[in-house]
């Protein structure tokens, strides 16, 4: 039998990461093309940031708590069985 070794494990979190400063990015240059105030697009901006951090922290530890499918063998091998009285041609 073959040793079979899991899978490392991949992570979300840079993912999230991005997720969240492309957000923090985007709300900051909404609110600069429409004229907010610098203190207001900043706060807004931070929040947003924060935000989409939280979401994500929650999200990758919800997906944590499911485990994964149980894989059975690729293939299996049934030995064919002998029966008497036929003929195999």
């Amino acid at each position: 039998m073959q040793d079979v070794k899991g899978r490392p494990k991949l992570s979300i979190r840079p993912l999230f990461l991005l997720v969240s400063l492309a957000g923090f990015l985007l709300v900051y240059l909404a609110g600069v093309m429409r004229g907010q105030s610098l203190t207001w697009v900043t706060i807004s901006s931070t929040v947003a940031l924060f935000l989409l951090l939280v979401a994500g922290l929650v999200i990758e530890s919800l997906l944590e708590r499911v485990p994964p499918p149980e894989e059975g063998p690729a293939a299996t091998y049934e030995q064919p069985s002998a029966r008497r009285g036929e003929d195999r041609t």
